[in-house]
This record gives structure tokens, sequence and C-alpha cells, in this order.
């Protein structure tokens, strides 16, 4: 698990310019879980997270203990959420907790983070109140003094308002939240101060400094599967930190928004990032190759997957980290069995026995270290040491 030591939110006094920047980024979070048909439950300024504590720290999420599936929420008791982020419909029981829920979470984060004060509840003992309760479950609330001092503007109390809906079926998604943040807020703000405060920061993604090289794909999609899922291993264990552009890129590809790419915008990507475009027969090649568990999405790590090779971060430390990981329990070598763990629903006995034989040169029916290295660098590499930064170009 990587180590976020820069404090939650509310350890930093923020100004509008870098609010905006967090909201996007809980937000394309929380567009991406929605979307896998999950609700976090439990979304609170406790549960962000700063991964550092430099100014230009990105968030986390954190604590999905509570969180369910869809189509379990509504079958199960309401979840034990915090006073001052709870929605009408869980403190007056007028329905179940749903996407629409961590939505409402979402705006009262906004409104804490922008103005400083709580709009309807502070600590749990203000749930025994009377007129406060009643003014949650009625979504009633004023914006109080600290909004037209800070000189917060309109566009960011649409924002709120959108969230904070008395109706789940009235109240946005999260895409509709995310949508109306880029396209609305954002340049209402640029437009109020002239320059938003961290325009260059990591989430304002600059295309024409972005590219990828069609060999890059064509080297993955030629790749034997052990390979690829090897690399996928490796890149779930990478911190965004390591990834250098390719967290802008994918971020820039995904046009939708939602957290992953699709054959549409993979086909875009080719005329954003000037490259000859493939026919349809090959682009579905590509895809299908690249979305390594057949979702009909690419996700964030396969993408990293496909071009990881070509951008320098294929070391020998990272590979030992995703060796440690499929061989779970710390036998010395990849098996069958390891492989099917890691497949899950998507194994086939034929298709593991192909794997292991890609990667099995001493014919032993299983594939050690050494192997796994002699696999990933086209050579015998026995000799190098586990910490040896080698790396792969």
């Amino acid at each position: 698990m990587d180590l976020c030591n820069g404090g939650d939110l509310t350890s930093r006094k923020l100004n509008e310019s870098q609010v905006v920047i967090i909201a996007e980024q809980i937000l394309r979070g929380v567009v991406y879980l929605h979307r896998n048909n999950v609700c976090h439950q439990d979304l609170k300024l406790e549960n962000i997270l700063y991964e550092h504590s430099g100014p230009d720290a990105s968030i986390r999420l954190i604590d999905f203990g509570i969180s369910e599936k869809y189509d379990q929420i509504g079958n199960t008791r309401k979840p034990n959420v915090v006073a001052y982020t709870m929605s009408p419909e869980v403190s007056s029981d007028s329905g179940s907790y749903t996407s629409k829920s961590d939505v409402w979470s979402i705006g009262v984060i906004v409104w804490i983070l922008l103005a400083g004060d709580y709009p309807f509840m502070r600590t749990n003992a203000d749930l025994k109140d009377k007129a406060k309760r009643q003014a949650l479950n009625n979504a009633d609330y004023d914006y109080g003094i600290t909004w037209r001092g800070r000189g917060i503007t309109q566009q960011a109390k649409r924002f709120v308002a959108g969230c904070l809906r008395k109706s789940p079926q009235s109240r946005w998604s999260a895409k509709a939240a995310l949508a109306f943040l880029k396209e609305t807020w954002v340049p209402g703000l640029e437009e109020a101060q002239s320059v938003l405060q961290h325009k260059k920061s990591s989430l304002s993604v600059e295309s024409k400094q972005l590219t990828i090289n069609m060999e890059d794909i064509t080297r993955f999609c030629e790749s034997g599967l052990l390979k690829q899922t090897v690399l996928i291993t490796m890149a779930n264990t990478m911190d965004r930190n390591e990834v250098g552009d390719l967290q802008n890129l994918f971020l820039l590809l995904d046009s939708e928004q939602t957290g992953t790419i699709s054959m549409r915008e993979l086909k875009e990507a080719f005329v954003k990032l000037g490259l000859p475009s493939p026919d349809d027969r090959e682009l579905h090649k590509i895809f299908s190759v690249i979305d390594h568990d057949g979702t009909g999405q690419i996700h964030y790590a396969e993408f990293l997957a496909a071009l990881a090779e070509s951008h320098g971060l294929v070391t020998t430390d990272r590979l030992a980290d995703a060796f440690d990981r499929i061989d779970a329990n710390g036998k010395g070598y990849i098996s069958h069995d390891d492989l099917k763990a890691i497949l899950g629903e998507n194994y086939k006995e034929e298709v593991v026995s192909k794997m292991i034989e890609e990667g099995d040169f001493k014919k032993n029916g299983q594939v050690d270290y050494d192997e796994l290295l002699q696999l990933m660098y086209g050579e015998d590499d026995s000799e190098l040491e586990i910490g040896e930064e080698k790396v792969v170009t």
C-alpha cells in the first residue's frame, strides 16, 4: 500500500483555485467507482489524503470498508455515515443510500473547503438538534458571510447547488458534476481571476507535449500473454509519481472522463497525437490486446503496461515486486495455480499452460525469477541482482 504522508483535507486551508483541482480529482475517482457500480458510502474530509506534504500533492480516496455494489444497496442496513456528509435520504429514511448520496457528500466537502464552515451539521451530536436535522432533511441551506468575504464565484455556488439537491432523482450524478466543473466552473474561475492558480498542475494536460510511438503499442501487442500479465501486474504496483507524463496522457485520451479508454477514444487518440490511424480491423486488434481483462474498456494499469517498456519503466526492482505478487505463497517460482488465481474468471487451462511454456526455459513446468528476467529482457539475466536498476529501452 502507498504511504500518504501529506495529511487529510482538514490539514490545509485552500483557496477556490486549489479547491477546484481537488474537486476534479475526487470526482474522477468517484465517476470511476460509480461506473463500476460501487458506492463509496463514506466520503468525508478525513478519508481523502494528500500523497505528500508538497503544495502540488495529489489526493487519494481511502477507506472502502463500507463500500458496496449497487445491486446490494437497499438490501442491507444503511451505512453509519458521518453526520456532516449525511444526505437527506439517509437522515430522514426516505430512501436508500445510492450513488447520488456519494454526490451529496462531495457537495458538502467542497462547501467546507470553499467556505470553511458546514452547511448543515458539524458533529454527530448535531443529529439530536431538531432544527438542524430538519434543515438537512429539507436540503435547506444559506450561503453565509464567508462566501461573500472570500469572493467565491457564482460557478462554485452552482456546483454546490447541483450536488445538494434534496431529491436524489434531480441531484447531479458524479459524471454531470465533473462535466460542470470542467466546462463551466473552471472557465468561470479563470475569467474571474484571469489565471487559474496551479493551472500547470498535474491535471492540466498539454497534448502537444504528450505522444506515443506506434512501435511501442505494436511491441506490447506482439508480446506473449505471460509477459503482458507481468507488465500489468507491475503497472498495478507503480506510484503515479513514477510514470511521468503517462498519467497526463491517459487523462487526455479519456475524453469522456470515465476513468477508462473506450474503442472510440482510442481511435480519436491517433488523431489527437498526430499518429497514422490504423484501419478498423487493426484498431480492434490493438484494443483487444491492451484490454487484457476483456471488459471492453482500457483501464489505467492496462494502458501503463502497454507503454511501460518504451518509457523505461521496466526495472528489476519492479519486476521482482511483480514476481512476488504473482508468486503469492513465496515458493520462488510461478506455477499454473498462481496464474489461475491471477486470471480469475478468465482462466482457461490451455491458456495458462501456454503462458507457463512461454517462460519455462528450463522445461520444468514452472517459471522462476531468472526465467522471468530472461523473458522480459530477451536474454539470460540470471546474474543480475534484484536491486539493480536495469531498464528495458
